[in-house]
């Protein structure tokens, strides 16, 4: 059945009425207590408490490059051969009272528990991987902030590894070179000294050379963990071809097995690919490294050509050589090479390689601070690996610090490639791209950061791209592109007024599959992406996060800018954790996405925008945290998207919500997934006016598509300026106000007869001494069924409400038979864990019903032609029709005081829509009106008069002297003083003149019909005290009444003083570890009885038969190594007491002993349970719960401790005993059923002070309690 939503009652008082006077009830308002400590403590028993912390962490390992694969030139043990048993786990922090152990889980999780804190401020946890003697390994550090008592954090946790030479690691790899080639290998520690050798040299490392393999393997000593380089040469004929460094991370206590490549996968042996049809070309800086270190020797003097022996030392002068139009070309670079190098179109070379040798923090093209480090303005394919640009820019470089772009050039940045500290004055600190088909490929490993746009302001706005910006004149098809398939563009700072600290886009494009754009600051818009003037984003992966605005004025867009008719389309990928904050008194706007006037649009179709927030600090106005859609612009959501409301557990305006400008709204292009919390997002309109559309479905949307679901998908935040409204999006989309309903309870007079001096006012109904049966208790809606309640179960079967006649949430339903209500009243009754009245062959579930119409979906309604076969079980407590009797007793105010025409007034306007007798006109205006719109009666019933007419259940009969069948189990065949096989309606509608509105005037109409002015209002049973009916489970915290009902308890809760009255227990335990025998696996809940005695009772007397006897029995020894507050009872003979007592009596036959177990006398303690019934303030004599009760076993009274101390889901069951008028427990002994194992003069007794299992002599006198199960049979 589907799920329920917010148009259930949201404000319930209940009305209690007698058929002379009434009584007014409040119903509750819950509250919860707030516990905040400044440390946390452990507690190992707390896990499952809603006082407790559950941290739930993801273990990976390095950093999130490495368990994504994109870090290369590098060697890591294999991780996910890790064993989690041979660890042990444990986390320290600030606001914890010392170090809290944790444990792995089969989710691959690491869990850890804490006792019940708070605390608002982020604040650093630091966790740590121990092995078995408890030594430190692998570490990780988290910034975690809580403020949701009861709620688990879930975090991912990147652990780094201690350098240690106590516990050391292995090295298990190897490098192929093509055939022909020769590898030799050399490895070095971080002290420049070679730790490897041949096989029998002594050293940590043998590496052993066979042709073109090379493998490296350290002793079976292994090696200190730590960070290791091993450099590769490669040869053919003698000559060195090429030359890698590779990092090996030895980990303690791992094998270092796997090698993480260029392309993304790991391997054991690291492949070496070598061209032999592209030309090689070295450039060496002034520092002897890579193979300039030991194995390459150049002279003193020499005439470079670009061999390894004579290299290059700029790069200018390598490209100059790069002339042949068929030939690609490699340059190998080594070390700091200082220069302004350009490639244009003097170079011929289809395609240029650029890699560093010795590692991107080692190979460098510095540009000196005199201009771009490398400008490439020739369409041909340029690719930079393991390379730093850095030092470029100047006074005189407006654009394109580092890398400056143009022409057609298409470039590409490989593994290892970083562009950072490089300035432009205006545009492209990193970066510069322009141009027709000019384009930028980001891929694994490659960085932009740390770069610089020198002005310190732009009236323009189009400065920025600290990062990179992408521009042309012009935007089309071939425009100027980056594309991110990995990498990063990060730590970017821009000043005032200048936008796109990340990356600025201008009639250009960017594409973002996966790789980050994060930690970018701006001081006005767009820390991470500004997409202005026509440009197009689009986002398949990756991630744009924790971008910062810290405005000097307004703030916007730490996530993305759209601008200027820009469009940006989301399918996947996260923006997250971003924040904008304004300065004093100013806006602070979409800190994920800024959608920003001239037509930009905003389309997502999958993806994540989640964790983003105005800082509320000094901002006066907040734009949402999450989306800002502005004016003039389209945003469009379809497919499986998610935008959480809320930042780390906190809602509030500016937290991850979405904010709409007045005259904007959202248009959904096709059906929404529903995400596991039930809401895609928050939504925060800039105003509140009713009528005002919020969402849309777009005219080109799926059928599948119904904007009365995808409503649902969404809350709406409050109007803070509104407390006395509540606002809802409409099942149409627009913006208006919640009517409040209210179920009334009646509690009417057992009289069978109406003994009113008179008939009332014309009625057919009560008439004087006319015998009515029994006007049972009922709840009844305070209005009539609404369109979006009926639709919420049920579709029509016909035609449908209109705008002509009266369309909307808060309109009645109405094109409803009889039949289609009877539909409606049992699939609610079902959802609301309600017993169904209404019975069909049999059966109760409509969805079984013969020729139903419909689906779970879409709803059900009965078949246009049904002639079901109905009986009301009227003795159900779940929704149904009133029956007329009942009609009238709810419209005539429940009959108390001054009786009136129409349900609340003699005037009819006050009360009633209605219409003229020629038809039409009136006060209706031929129109269905909202319900609840116009007066209530006495008793708070709306539109009883009027509007629509009203089913009853009954059939229609004009005998109204004959007895009243009030509780009918006739089905559709009509009785024998019926006059014909209609139903009963009551009210009048809004076409009819205004007296068919009276309050005795009655009609009936076939049980098909379906026309524009019958609906219905429901009513059901209100015979049970609480809302959990006694045939439903039950759960720990459970209120039980003595009809065997029941209601959660929360502090706080407003009960009835019936309810107060007959409340007889509490439910303390649910679960299999308080079975009777070990071999029971059957789940058990039991409840605690309120009243105790605390007058002192002996468990027997020593007359009695048990009194030197060891009932093994009735043992129940807690285990072995159990302490106080912490036992266990795995192993105990008999766990549950409800049948000790006969176990007493069987022993004593067995044993020849008188069985004296029936004396009540000489068994004080077990015959308070037994006759718990006859304790005073039990309240369970003559009740459903009369009997059942027990002594409670040592394992019983030992979880009623645990509900004390650790608080299941908020619990607090000796607070709720004493506010429901029981006794409650002390730090005193409590007698057990059990027998003590090792004395046969003594029993178990449980010490409540400091929760410790005693024995004591069994004539001794303790306080006692006693216990029922509760459990369904």
């Amino acid at each position: 059945m589907k799920m329920k939503t917010e148009y259930k009652t949201k404000k319930l008082f209940s009305t209690f009425l007698a058929a002379i006077s009434c009584l007014f009830l409040l119903l509750s308002i819950s509250s919860c207590e707030l516990f905040t400590f400044s440390k946390l403590e452990e507690n190992e028993n707390a896990a499952n408490s809603s006082n407790t912390i559950t941290l739930n962490i993801t273990p990976r390992f390095g950093n999130e490059t490495l368990y994504t694969k994109s870090s290369t030139r590098s060697a890591y043990p294999d991780f996910s051969s890790i064993s989690f048993s041979d660890y042990t786990f444990k986390v320290t922090s600030t606001v914890l009272a010392g170090e809290v152990t944790g444990a792995y889980k089969p989710t691959g999780k690491i869990s850890f528990s804490f006792t019940a804190a708070t605390f608002s401020e982020p604040s650093d946890f630091t966790f740590y991987i121990c092995d078995l003697s408890g030594k430190e390994l692998f570490y990780g550090t988290q910034q975690i902030t809580y403020t949701t008592l009861g709620s688990e954090i879930e975090k991912t946790v990147y652990f780094k590894s201690y350098d240690s030479s106590d516990v050391k690691g292995n090295i298990d790899l190897s490098i192929s070179a093509p055939t022909d080639y020769t590898v030799s290998c050399q490895v070095i520690n971080s002290a420049d000294m070679v730790v490897s050798g041949a096989s029998g040299s002594g050293q940590a490392i043998e590496v052993q050379s066979s042709l073109n393999t090379c493998t490296i393997k350290t002793t079976s000593a292994g090696i200190a963990a730590g960070t290791y380089d091993a450099k590769f040469t490669i040869k053919k004929d003698g000559i060195t071809r090429d030359y890698i460094i590779q990092q090996i991370n030895v980990w303690p206590g791992l094998t270092t097995n796997l090698w993480y490549l260029p392309d993304g996968t790991t391997n054991q042996t690291y492949p070496v690919t070598i061209s032999e049809d592209k030309v090689r070309i070295w450039v060496k800086g002034s520092e002897n490294l890579g193979p300039y270190e030991s194995d390459i020797t150049v002279p003193a003097s020499y005439t470079a050509d670009g061999s390894i022996t004579k290299p290059y030392t700029n790069l200018n002068d390598a490209i100059t050589v790069c002339t042949s139009n068929s030939t690609d070309y490699i340059i190998k670079v080594c070390g700091t090479v200082s220069g302004n190098p350009i490639i244009d179109s003097s170079v011929n070379a289809p395609s240029i390689t650029i890699e560093g040798v010795s590692g991107s923090d080692v190979d460098i093209l510095d540009g000196s601070a005199t201009g771009s480090v490398l400008r490439i303005e020739k369409a041909l394919n340029v690719t930079l690996k393991n390379i730093q640009l850095t030092n470029g820019g100047g006074s005189t470089v407006n654009c394109g610090g580092g890398l400056y772009i143009n022409s057609g050039a298409n470039v590409i940045l490989e593994n290892d490639v970083l562009i950072t500290e490089n300035t432009a004055t205006q545009k492209g600190g990193g970066v510069y791209l322009y141009g027709d088909n000019s384009k930028l490929t980001m891929k694994i490993g490659s960085k932009i950061s740390q770069n610089y746009i020198s002005a310190t302001d732009d009236d323009g706005s189009t400065y920025g791209g600290g990062g990179v910006y992408v521009e042309n004149t012009a935007y089309s098809d071939d425009t100027a592109e980056l594309v991110l398939n990995g990498g990063e563009i990060s730590e970017h700072d821009l000043a005032y007024n200048m936008r796109g600290a990340g990356v600025f886009v201008k009639e250009s494009k960017i594409t973002i599959n996966s790789g980050k754009i994060t930690k970018n600051k701006a001081t006005d818009i767009a820390a991470n992406v500004m997409l202005d003037v026509n440009s197009k984003m689009t986002m398949s992966g990756g991630e744009i996060s924790y971008g910062e605005v810290n405005g000097i004025g307004d703030a916007s867009a730490a996530g993305v800018w759209i601008n200027g008719a820009a469009q940006f389309e989301m399918s996947g990928g996260k923006i997250c954790n971003n924040t904008v904050k304004a300065a004093s008194t100013k806006t602070g706007r979409g800190a994920g996405v800024t959608v920003w006037r001239t037509n930009s649009t905003f389309t997502m179709t999958g993806g994540e925008i989640s964790d983003n927030k105005v800082d509320t600090t000094y901002s006066n106005t907040i734009q949402g945290g999450a989306v800002c859609v502005y004016q003039t612009t389209t945003c469009n959501f379809s497919g499986d998207i998610k935008i959480p409301y809320g930042v780390d557990g906190i809602e509030g305006e500016g937290l991850n919500d979405i904010w709409i400008y007045n005259d904007n709204k959202i248009t959904i292009n096709g059906k929404l997934s529903t995400p596991a919390s039930g809401k895609i997002g928050a939504i925060k309109p800039q105003s509140y006016t009713e009528g005002k559309s919020i969402l849309t479905v777009a005219e080109d949307a799926s059928a599948a598509t119904s904007l009365k679901k995808e409503v649902l998908k969404f809350t709406l935040l409050q109007d803070p300026s509104d407390s006395a409204s509540i606002w809802e999006i409409g099942s149409n989309g627009i913006l208006q106000k919640q009517i409040e309903f209210s179920e009334i309870t009646t509690i009417s007079g057992t009289s069978s007869t109406f003994i009113g001096a008179s008939n009332l006012s014309s009625s057919s109904v009560f008439i004087k001494n006319r015998n009515l049966g029994t006007l049972k208790s009922i709840i009844a809606s305070d209005h009539e069924t609404t369109q979006k309640e009926y639709e919420f179960y049920c579709q029509y079967g016909g035609t449908v409400p209109n705008d002509t006649i009266g369309k909307g949430d808060y309109y009645p339903a109405y094109y409803v038979s009889w039949y289609d209500a009877v539909v409606y009243c049992n699939l609610r009754s079902i959802d609301d864990n309600l017993e169904p009245v209404y019975v069909v062959n049999d059966k109760t579930d409509p969805s079984q019903w013969p020729n139903i119409v419909g689906n779970a979906v879409d709803g059900y309604c009965a078949p246009s032609t049904c002639n079901w076969d109905v009986t009301i079980q009227g003795n159900k407590n779940g929704w149904r029709l009133p029956f007329e009797a009942e009609w009238e007793f709810l419209a005539r105010g429940a009959l108390t005081g001054t009786q009136t025409t129409f349900s609340g007034s003699e005037t009819a306007d006050d009360v009633a829509w209605y219409g003229s007798a020629s038809g039409g006109g009136g006060s209706a205006n031929d129109k269905v009106h909202a319900v609840n719109r116009l007066l209530s009666n006495s008793i708070g019933m709306y539109d009883m008069s009027g509007n629509v007419w009203e089913w009853t259940s009954d059939l229609h009969t004009n005998k109204t002297s004959a007895p009243y069948v009030l509780e009918s189990t006739l089905s559709s065949g009509a009785p024998a003083n019926a006059t014909n096989g209609n139903r009963v309606i009551r009210g009048g509608g809004y076409k009819y003149a205004v007296e068919q509105s009276t309050v005795f005037n009655r009609s009936n109409n076939p049980p098909n019909s379906r026309i524009n002015d019958l609906g219905f209002r429901v009513v059901r049973g209100a015979q049970y005290f609480g809302n959990i009916i006694p045939s439903a489970e039950k759960e720990v915290g459970d209120i039980v009444f003595n009809d065997g009902s029941a209601t959660p308890y929360t502090t706080g809760l407003a009960l009835t003083s019936q309810q107060r009255n007959s409340a007889v227990a509490l439910i303390y335990y649910k679960g299999t570890a308080l079975n009777g025998r070990v071999t029971d696996t059957s789940v058990r809940t039991i409840g605690v009885g309120l009243k105790n005695n605390q007058d002192g009772l002996s468990w027997c007397l020593s007359s009695a038969s048990a009194w030197e006897h060891n009932i093994t029995t009735i043992q129940c020894a807690p285990d072995v190594g159990g302490s106080a507050g912490n036992y266990t009872f795995i192993n105990a003979t008999m766990r549950s007491g409800d049948a000790n007592l006969q176990f007493i009596n069987a022993y004593c036959n067995q044993n020849g002993l008188s069985t004296d177990s029936g004396n009540a006398t000489n068994y004080p303690a077990f015959y308070f349970g037994k006759n718990y019934k006859d304790i005073s303030g039990s309240k369970v004599r003559g009740t459903a719960c009369e009997d059942g009760w027990y002594l409670p076993t040592l394992a019983e009274i030992f979880y009623i401790y645990k509900c004390i101390v650790d608080i299941p889901n908020g619990f607090k069951l000796n607070d709720s005993i004493l506010d429901l008028g029981g006794d409650s427990f002390g730090p005193y002994d409590y007698w057990t059923a059990s027998q003590y194992t090792e004395d046969e003069y003594n029993a178990y007794i449980f010490k409540f002070g400091n929760g410790e299992c005693g024995n004591a002599g069994k004539h001794l006198q303790y306080y006692t309690c006693c216990i029922r199960d509760f459990s369904l049979k």
